[in-house]
């Protein structure tokens, strides 16, 4: 798993020991991915700086998107339950 984040490489740091996370952490504070991928956040609810849409996505070994979530609010993220399924559901393609 890899997450990526628009906070700085410390605060993604600090961010990973605090949750006690295993993913590996990306930090993307210039937004180069985000804008990239087109997963900028244009809508309504803008934070005070601009932020990726919180987006989940399961890629195969192959490279090939098998499931994309996204959410419409910048403090949303994909429920557990909801990428526990995708995972299930592609288990064998992923």
């Amino acid at each position: 798993m890899i997450a990526v984040s628009p906070d700085s490489l410390e605060a993604t740091a600090k961010g990973k020991a605090k949750h006690g996370l295993e993913a590996r952490l990306l930090s993307d504070q210039d937004l180069a991915a985000t804008n990239a991928l087109g997963l900028k956040n244009v809508g309504t609810n803008l934070p005070p700086r601009p932020l990726p849409v919180p987006t989940s996505v399961l890629v195969s070994h192959q490279g090939t998107v098998l499931w994309i979530d996204q959410s419409e609010h910048y403090t949303d993220r994909s429920n557990t339950d909801v990428v526990k399924a995708a995972l299930d559901a592609h288990s064998d393609s992923a």
